[in-house]
């Protein structure tokens, strides 16, 4: 073996330890791997080589995981511009980069931006592999998760459908990407209060994942989450607990109990506790789950921040508002930094916020952070969506409320 094979067989060994760690959710260790083989390949293969677009997309994979979006887009942009230049606009490589830079754009609440992306690789897509290929369909179904997110319903309905033609025709009505639209389709039908119907689209998505993957499967956890929460939706808090604990079995037997989806499980099951009003009992599992996002992901985590947003919760419903202020606050902090103040998860903080404050009687202070939810929320949504005209409501309420004392 030539030096040069021997400096690529040890890049490649980097990379697959990488992988490894990556898929175990630990991701310093993934970086450093990573980091190894990118200096290896830039070296041996230069800086322009495709393989060494590669690693920065998964690189880029690893700070998108980390909610380093910033990170995550800069090494993307590295990637593409390697892409665009060896293999051209029109590779499917670079769909893949404009596809991974979407999905970090739709964290951010950046739907237009999103969508700008997406539709750059479904233009590769439908030019280069066919309107009829899997990965097209992929990006279909991506397009529908944004109009999803954006309460664009109808819209989002119609390119999961388009995504589900595709893949019951290429791929087979039994195989788990079908299942995967499946559940998509379900969470539409979720969002607009369609439980019955969303159940039915998730027990057919877990039909065939029960048929076509093993019983640990990771697919299978999300379904019976899934599940669990429309069961909570509805009330049906038994129910809930049944799906969320065969949730977190598989993720604690595949994953180990301190990876960053069994955190996800927790945190389900603390909401089950909270409906049912036993606030020790779903703190002690937000508390778990918090334990284990401040190590594996940090405290400027959106996932972190997501813990704090519902320990909060619990403690502004036991009028502990000095508490639920606390954690609000991280909550606020870490969602201004990672995903900015426009964004609808860091509206919904300020609007908790508020409501802390009027607890507490300061109302101006709950003014304050109205309007910041509402101007937010606006940004973010439009002014047509239903949780900027419920926060104009309740601006519209408290600044009434307070020119007109009782």
């Amino acid at each position: 073996m030539g030096c040069n094979a021997s400096k690529e067989h040890f890049a490649q060994t980097n990379s697959a330890a990488a992988s490894e760690y990556y898929e175990h959710g630990s991701y310093d260790k993934a970086l450093e791997h990573y980091t190894i083989c990118l200096s290896v390949q830039e070296s041996v293969l230069g800086t322009n080589h495709p393989d060494t677009a590669t690693t920065y997309n998964n690189m880029a994979l690893v700070y998108d995981a980390q909610g380093l979006y910033s990170k995550a887009l800069e090494l993307y942009a590295k990637a593409l511009v390697i892409q665009e230049t060896v293999l051209g606009t029109n590779h499917s490589d670079t769909a893949t980069t404009y596809d991974n830079m979407a999905s970090v754009y739709y964290k951010q609440g950046m739907h237009d931006k999103a969508l700008e992306f997406y539709g750059k690789s479904l233009a590769i897509c439908e030019t280069v592999l066919g309107q009829d290929h899997p990965d097209t369909a992929t990006t279909y179904s991506n397009i529908a998760l944004v109009h999803n997110d954006h309460g664009l319903y109808t819209n989002a309905l119609a390119y999961n459908r388009k995504c589900l033609t595709i893949r019951e025709t290429v791929l087979g009505k039994n195989h788990p990407d079908t299942a995967t639209t499946y559940n998509n389709m379900a969470s539409v039908y979720y969002n607009q209060g369609m439980h019955a119907k969303a159940l039915e689209f998730y027990q057919k998505a877990l039909v065939i994942q029960e048929t076509t993957l093993d019983k640990n499967h990771p697919d299978m956890a999300k379904t019976y989450n899934n599940i669990a929460t429309v069961y909570l939706a509805k009330g049906l808090c038994d129910e809930a607990l049944e799906f969320n604990g065969k949730s977190l079995a598989i993720k604690e037997a595949v994953l180990g109990t301190n990876h960053p989806d069994t955190a996800t499980s927790y945190n389900n099951m603390a909401s089950v506790f909270y409906k049912q009003g036993d606030h020790d009992k779903a703190l002690e599992f937000y508390a778990m789950a918090l334990d284990i996002q401040e190590h594996a992901l940090g405290k400027n985590h959106p996932d972190t921040a997501t813990t704090y947003d519902n320990m909060a919760t619990v403690y502004y419903d036991q009028g502990a508002y000095d508490k639920a202020l606390y954690f609000n606050g991280q909550c606020i902090s870490v969602r201004e930094s990672t995903l900015g103040p426009n964004h609808p998860d860091t509206a919904t903080a300020y609007k908790l916020n508020a409501l802390i404050y009027d607890g507490t009687g300061r109302k101006d202070k709950a003014l304050e952070f109205l309007q910041k939810s509402r101007s937010s929320f606006e940004k973010s949504l439009g002014s047509d969506h239903e949780y900027t005209k419920d926060a104009e409501h309740r601006v519209n309420n408290l600044s009434n409320e307070l020119l007109n004392p009782q």
